[in-house]
């Protein structure tokens, strides 16, 4: 099966999914062929460097607490 997951690095719900997207590829890494597709939250004239949006970093850990409940045993 293919899976095709786009991340965007502006967007703390890549970085926070990130834990639960690792367990299921371990999970499945004989059935599935994972690829991992960069995007773009801020593209065009709102492009820029990470830093100049503070909003992911400052939601990172909440939301990774959110999703790791999904792959913590």
């Amino acid at each position: 099966m293919r899976v095709r997951y786009a991340i965007d690095a502006y967007c703390p719900w890549c970085y926070g999914f990130g834990a639960a997207l690792e367990a299921f590829a371990a999970a499945n890494a004989e059935c599935i062929d994972l690829r991992v597709l960069p995007a773009g939250l801020f593209s065009g004239a709102r492009a820029g460097p990470v830093a100049a949006y503070p909003q992911p970093a400052a939601a990172e850990a909440r939301i990774g607490a959110l999703t790791r409940c999904c792959c913590t045993p």
